[in-house]
């Protein structure tokens, strides 16, 4: 590869870890690294991240001192600016954490951006979204949130918010208050402690027996019990895919995309949810909509560091 070839490094920054990329200006990734993350929020946290980089950078063969970008992504909504104004999934400082990676890299143009919407950039750049024309990319995991791509460039909104469809309303008769404060959230049924809750509503209520679940994002587990053939896991997913389709058709008729794409760590039950998903979509959405295509992205866990690195290396 010439030397000379523009290089960033994507910072995608999930609930329990970092997933770091060195990429390349036409997308190549020239090496990946991953570390586990609690709270970000103190000089100890924030060096941790910069020696990652560093790490990175050695890895692909380059001085992490002539980097040209850093693209950072954040489970949140943030402004224009870099200003984080909504994080209810994570403890994170993200002035400190800009200050601190603007100081170990002076040279390097940085640029922040929700990780949603670095997710659906990146599946517009390489993946299953349409460059050209309009994707949103539904990321589902830990929290639910979108991406808006149109014609290659990010829709954040006036106040970052946009595409935060995890805080969406598709259930008016809920009682329990989401972690944004609001009830009957998308969030709240379609994120991995949604779907928990779903099934685990569905054994009580047939006073049945859950399948052993280790840990409050333990999805995997539920996944694998409908796969399984489990009744009430069967019928939670199914669930969750009818919530999903309605806020999908929600969006439909407000941004009308070319494609919708599914992603994040809960993409990888496609199988067990994706079919209710499209088939409630069909009869929920405006007849303009229906024929929208809705699937599951193809860039993995990677999408979110590749979205982040293409967002720094536009910035240049």
């Amino acid at each position: 590869m010439d030397k000379k070839t523009t290089k960033a490094v994507g910072i995608d920054i999930g609930g329990t870890s970092i997933k770091m990329g060195l990429v390349a200006e036409r997308g190549e990734v020239l090496a990946t690294s991953k570390v586990s993350t609690g709270a970000l929020d103190s000089d100890g946290a924030f060096a941790k991240v910069c020696e990652g980089v560093h790490a990175l950078a050695e890895q692909g063969g380059i001085d992490a001192g002539k980097l040209d970008a850093i693209g950072l992504d954040v489970p949140g909504v943030v402004l224009e600016d870099g200003t984080l104004t909504m994080a209810p999934n994570i403890t994170l400082d993200l002035a400190g954490l800009t200050t601190t990676l603007r100081e170990a890299y002076p040279q390097a143009s940085l640029a922040v951006l929700n990780d949603a919407n670095a997710a659906a950039l990146g599946e517009a750049w390489l993946g299953s979204g349409n460059a050209r024309g309009g994707t949103v990319m539904v990321t589902l995991g830990t929290g639910v949130g979108a991406g808006v791509v149109i014609g290659g460039n990010v829709i954040a909104g006036a106040h970052g918010a946009a595409g935060e469809i995890g805080h969406l309303n598709v259930e008016p008769e809920e009682t329990e208050t989401c972690n944004c404060g609001c009830r009957g959230c998308l969030e709240q049924y379609a994120s991995a402690r949604g779907l928990i809750r779903l099934y685990r509503e569905e054994c009580e209520a047939d006073g049945a027996e859950p399948v052993a679940i280790a840990h409050a994002t333990d999805a995997l587990a539920v996944f694998e019990a409908a796969r399984g053939g489990n009744t009430q896991a069967v019928r939670a997913c199914e669930r969750l895919g009818h919530y999903l389709a309605r806020a999908l058709a929600a969006v439909a008729v407000t941004v009308d995309p070319d494609a919708f794409v599914v992603g994040g760590g809960m993409s990888g039950g496609w199988d067990t949810f994706g079919r209710a998903c499209l088939a409630h979509y069909r009869e929920v959405a405006v007849s303009a909509c229906k024929d929208t295509p809705i699937r599951p992205a193809s860039l993995g866990n990677d999408a979110g560091f590749l979205g982040a690195a293409r967002r720094a290396l536009l910035s240049l």
